[in-house]
């Protein structure tokens, strides 16, 4: 323990091992020395040592709940499944905790319904058990039946530690057309008390801009989302202009230089990849696409991010690992979502790996969705977002990112013209059926009048707009920027100053 603390990780490991060794039946050993080898990135010894603590101490159901939770961190799902399982079969103590987390799992797999029984099984057992009816609140929602999302999330009472969550998530789901709504006042009575946190006062002052933007209180709407983002502020990792622009010239130099020319296809399939900005309308041209009996939709698939980072990929990669990744992704896409599906993948820094995809699927389609550049920046800046997006909580550094993203993409489009098809969010709401139609005929595909129907669509979506793409098509936000000018305007100057990349309409 002394080692541990003090930060020695080797030290501990020994030390654990010995205790283990000496103590075979004693959970917290394994559950200790299991935890600190994941922490070091030596998962496999992790999950080793958790597989013959169980095959010698199979009654240890908590244990086993650990091992579960690993497996699913590291990736190795449909055993994570059966882990669970047998915790529930065993007779496991809060069952509804182990059916939460299969829940989540079988989502990730595109399991839905099954997913959905898993939660609402847990709700019978204890129906106290808010994360259960949070996470149920989650997935009516992302698939289209928000009033059972919204019976879930005003079940969760005040004190518990997913209210201020649940009430920000109503906020963002409802439409907020009067500036006397309730939820309103709930909001502001949340962020009155001295008792919470930052992460909850972020959460809940970002709800409220979107409240405020709903009812047309836009001077309000953007104080409260300049709160929300100087509290993202101390969250996440500051954005790193110079290292952006490092990473764009290394991919762009590592493509001119012909560094994925040795690198064979590993597919003829026809896949579909899209890449974009954030918030630049590609979950609506995902959704419409797979309204289209041919395709499926596949959301942001992270094998490549996570298997390969951008900052990896532009220090070189050997044409036998591009092979070995290849082959693994059309792998997932099989286990995913089934044999021979053609499955759109929605990860929209996939504009950083089309010199290599190109190579590996070399009847891949590329689409890029394209917004308005100050709707776009407004609408991230309106969006609580994960650590990973340092660049979205100041207008200057979502301008840079923008910016950084169009070089890169203007390089492909020199490079191989004609590989990326751009599609403008705009051009999809103004003209949907003739915008989409010549991007069918680019995959191959007839038109079907089910594109125009997307909203009905039964699938998950699991993205910040999905109360947007479950209603028919609107143009809202198109222009939205214009109701924050004055706020707007030093991100104007920055866009200018750059040459208006795109040259869009940026006002006077």
């Amino acid at each position: 323990m002394i080692a541990l603390q003090s930060g020695q990780a080797e030290p501990a490991v020994k030390a654990f091992g010995q205790l283990t060794a000496i103590a075979p039946a004693n959970p917290l050993y394994c559950d200790r020395l299991a935890g600190l080898l994941s922490r070091l990135g030596r998962a496999d010894e992790a999950l080793a040592h958790y597989r013959q603590f169980l095959q010698a101490n199979p009654r240890q159901l908590a244990s086993r709940f650990n091992y579960a939770s690993l497996l699913r961190r590291h990736g190795h799902l449909e055993e994570a499944l059966r882990a669970y399982e047998h915790c529930i079969e065993e007779g496991i103590e809060r069952p509804e905790e182990a059916l939460t987390n299969m829940a989540v799992i079988l989502a990730d797999l595109n399991r839905q319904d099954e997913a959905a029984a898993a939660l609402r099984r847990a709700i019978d057992i204890n129906g106290d058990y808010f994360p259960a009816r949070y996470n149920l609140a989650l997935q009516l929602e992302e698939s289209g039946d928000w009033p059972g999302a919204r019976q879930q999330l005003q079940r969760i009472p005040a004190g518990d530690p997913l209210y201020h969550q649940a009430l920000a998530r109503q906020a963002h789901g409802e439409t907020i057309g009067d500036s006397q709504h309730p939820l309103i006042a709930r909001i502001e009575q949340a962020l009155a008390d001295p008792g919470c946190s930052d992460e909850r006062r972020e959460e809940l002052e970002f709800a409220l801009a979107k409240a405020c933007d709903d009812c047309g209180r836009y001077e309000q709407a953007f104080e409260h989302c300049d709160r929300a983002n100087s509290l993202a502020l101390g969250r996440v990792p500051a954005y790193a202009p110079a290292a952006r622009e490092a990473l764009v010239g290394q991919l762009m130099a590592q493509d001119s230089a012909g560094a994925w020319a040795g690198i064979e296809a590993v597919s003829a399939a026809p896949l579909v990849f899209l890449c974009g900005m954030f918030r630049s309308g590609s979950t609506l041209l995902e959704q419409m696409l797979a309204a289209h009996p041919a395709l499926v939709a596949g959301g942001e698939i992270s094998f490549f991010a996570s298997h390969l980072p951008p900052g990896e990929l532009a220090g070189g990669l050997p044409a036998a690992r591009a092979g070995e990744l290849g082959r693994a992704y059309l792998q997932q896409l099989s286990a995913r979502f089934g044999e021979g599906q053609r499955v759109i993948d929605k990860r929209l820094d996939n504009g950083y790996y089309i010199g290599l995809l190109r190579r590996l699927f070399p009847q891949a389609v590329f689409l890029r969705s394209t917004r308005h550049p100050l709707d776009t920046a407004l609408s991230i800046y309106f969006q609580q977002l994960a650590a990973g997006f340092a660049y979205a909580n100041r207008l200057e550094d979502i301008g840079h990112y923008w910016l950084q993203q169009q070089r890169l993409m203007d390089y492909w489009q020199r490079r191989y013209p004609g590989l990326v098809v751009d599609v403008a969010y705009e051009d999809i709401v103004r003209s949907p059926g003739e915008t989409l139609e010549p991007v069918l005929q680019g995959l191959g595909l007839d038109w079907s009048d089910e594109c125009l129907a997307f909203h009905r669509q039964q699938s998950r979506v699991r993205t910040a707009s999905v109360a947007q793409v479950r209603k028919p098509l609107y143009s809202g936000s198109v222009g939205r920027w214009k109701n924050y000018r004055q706020q707007l305007q030093p991100l104007r100057e920055q866009l200018l100053a750059a040459g208006n990349p795109g040259n869009y309409e940026l006002g006077d």
